[in-house]
C-alpha cells in the first residue's frame, strides 16, 4: 500500500508543480495581455490541476515517511529487546548497530535515550568493553512476546456486494464497532484496501481471515 501511495504521490507532484508554475507565470508575466476568460481558465486550471494535486500528494509522501519512520521505530524497539533478553541486560553499541543494520553514531544515540527512559547504568566487561546495562527480568512472558513474538495487519481487500450485510455484521464482531462505523469500513473498501486490524498476533488474525472469508470478503494478512 505504501509503495501505491509513492507511486500516486510522485505522478501528482509531477503532473502539479508544472503546471501550477506555468499558471502562475502566466497570472503574472501576462496579467495584462490575458482576457477575463483567459484569467479564470488560468485560475480554474492552477486550483484544480495544480494546488489539488501538489497538496494530496504532499500528504501522501508525508503519511509514507511518517509511516516509515513508525515502521522503523518498531524495527529497532525488537531488535534492542532481543538483545536484552539475549545479553540478561547487557548491550553495547557496536553489537546494536550490526543487529540493527545503522551506524555507530545512530545507535549511540539510540541507547542513550533508552538509557534515559529506562534509568540505565553501565558495565565493564574484562575485557574493557563498556556496556549498557538495564535492570530487569529479561526472561519474563512480556518481555519475550514484545522481543520475538511476530504481528500482522489484516487488510480488508473486497467485499461482494450481495453479502456487504453479512461483512459488516462479522466486523461489528470482530472489532466491537457499531452498526455505522461498520458499514464506512465497508464503503471504503470500495475505493481501495483498509487496514481493519493493526500490530495483531497470528491467532487474532487467523480469526478475521477465517470469519470475514466465511461471509465472501478477500482479506490480507500482512507481516509487520
Amino acid at each position: 500500500m505504501r509503495r501505491v501511495n509513492t507511486i500516486v504521490a510522485g505522478m501528482l507532484l509531477g503532473m502539479g508543480l508544472p503546471i501550477s508554475l506555468v499558471c502562475i507565470w502566466n497570472l503574472i508575466q501576462q496579467s495584462d495581455s490575458l482576457t477575463d476568460s483567459a484569467r479564470s481558465i488560468n485560475i480554474a486550471t492552477l486550483i484544480f490541476y495544480g494546488i489539488l494535486p501538489v497538496a494530496i500528494g504532499s500528504w501522501l509522501t508525508l503519511n509514507n515517511h511518517r509511516q516509515s519512520q513508525k515502521l522503523e521505530r518498531d524495527r529497532l524497539q525488537r531488535v534492542f529487546f532481543n538483545l536484552l533478553r539475549q545479553g540478561d541486560g547487557n548491550i553495547n553499541i557496536l553489537r546494536f548497530s550490526m543487529e540493527a543494520n545503522i551506524s555507530g553514531a545512530e545507535a549511540k544515540i539510540y541507547l542513550d535515550e533508552r538509557a534515559r527512559e529506562f534509568n540505565a547504568a553501565f558495565n565493564v566487561s574484562e575485557a574493557g568493553r563498556v556496556f549498557y546495562y538495564f535492570d530487569g527480568d529479561f526472561n519474563t512472558p512480556t518481555l519475550k512476546s514484545i522481543a520475538g513474538e511476530e504481528t500482522y495487519d489484516v487488510v480488508l481487500e473486497y467485499v461482494p456486494p450481495r453479502t456487504r450485510q453479512d461483512v459488516v455484521r462479522v466486523i461489528q464482531q470482530l472489532t466491537g464497532l457499531d452498526e455505522k462505523p461498520a458499514k464506512r469500513v465497508i464503503k471504503g473498501s470500495r475505493a481501495s484496501p483498509i487496514l481493519i486490524a493493526e500490530n495483531v498476533a497470528k491467532p487474532t488474525a487467523d480469526q478475521f481471515r477465517r470469519q470475514l472469508e466465511a461471509v465472501g470478503a478477500s482479506v490480507l494478512i500482512v507481516l509487520r
